[in-house]
């Protein structure tokens, strides 16, 4: 069984979406430190998962990929023995800035070394892990 391609439509809702979300993460990081509750690590957890699923459904792998393993990470913020200090809050925005700069060069058209931007995230999450 093969599945069609994206369309066009899927791709532009693409679009619209992740603006969205990509800022809605932003706005829950902004406060995450000081007002940490469970409903913010599950809503950051579930736009990350909704940003990986759109970006896997118009074939946008490196997006996918952060996405996915940002998801990971904002699941283990669950466990309340976790403490995010400054250090931790650093790596989660060094980890949001991987995915926003795969992002705006989808949204603006422009080119960005996808291995270089992979590369980084890999090491700004085996920091995290470290930590966490």
């Amino acid at each position: 069984m093969t599945t069609d391609p994206y369309t066009d439509d899927d791709y532009n809702y693409f679009l619209s979406e992740a603006q969205d979300l990509l800022q809605k993460i932003e706005q829950d990081l902004l406060s995450l430190r000081e007002d940490r509750t469970l409903a913010k690590v599950h809503r950051l957890m579930r736009l990350a998962h909704t940003l990986k699923g759109a970006a896997t459904v118009v074939e946008k792998s490196a997006i996918a990929q952060v996405a996915h393993v940002l998801e990971d990470i904002f699941t283990a913020l669950y466990q309340p023995e976790i403490i995010i200090d400054a250090d931790v809050e650093f790596l989660l925005f060094q980890g949001y800035e991987c995915l926003r700069l795969l992002l705006t060069a989808e949204l603006s058209g422009k080119s960005v070394d996808e291995s270089d931007v992979l590369n980084r995230a890999a090491s700004v999450i085996a920091q995290l892990q470290e930590k966490l």
